[in-house]
């Protein structure tokens, strides 16, 4: 039994080990780990790294209800870490979709869901990051630190669709206002149902 628990333990370190390391990257070397990104099977991208990710953020937005509240109201702190974790799942899957229908359509490239999915869900990653961070009230300067998903959306098209640069830009900057659009509409009626 102690064996069998140490061994989850080391594969649960290793795995928030390989969060750290892959945040990292996509930070300092955003074009190496875009490039890596493409070649990566979807799933393992899910399960080792954006599904802990956003179980991290749910916990962390539990907690720093509490904290805003300065007191125990289970009720408000599931009704907040519903709401955020609801938006930011489906704002993946629906800019997931958006994106690659109009990847189809217009710049007639064919991209998998999956892949799509491993590109907006980098991306997500630097939001759910950047709203960790201020969860715990630090700084607002650290609101600055989202802008960094602008140079990823800009930069993925060419890396993950195969563009030329003429359609590189017109692709990233649609997928700019589908990004943003999409995020701010899903966040904003999902606020209104739960909160």
């Amino acid at each position: 039994m102690k064996a069998l628990f140490n061994k989850l333990l080391y594969s649960q370190n290793n795995m928030y080990k390989n969060i750290a390391k892959s945040f990292i990257k996509l930070i300092t070397k955003r074009k190496e780990a875009l490039s890596t990104a493409v070649e990566k099977p979807s799933n393992k991208f899910m399960e080792e790294y954006l599904y802990p990710l956003i179980g991290i953020y749910a916990v962390v937005l539990f907690i720093g209800k509490y904290f805003d509240l300065r007191e125990f109201n289970i009720q408000e702190m599931l009704r907040h870490t519903l709401a955020q974790i609801t938006s930011l799942i489906l704002s993946f899957y629906l800019i997931s979709v958006a994106l690659c229908t109009l990847s189809k359509k217009y710049y007639q490239t064919e991209i998998s869901l999956k892949k799509m999915q491993i590109f907006i869900g980098y991306i997500l990653s630097v939001d759910i990051i950047v709203n960790i961070v201020l969860e715990f009230s630090l700084p607002q300067i650290f609101y600055a630190l989202s802008l960094y998903m602008i140079v990823l959306v800009w930069e993925a098209p060419g890396i993950f669709l195969n563009l030329k640069e003429e359609k590189r830009v017109i692709a990233g900057v649609s997928a700019i206002a589908v990004f943003y659009i999409l995020k701010t509409v899903i966040t904003s009626i999902i606020n209104r149902l739960i909160l």
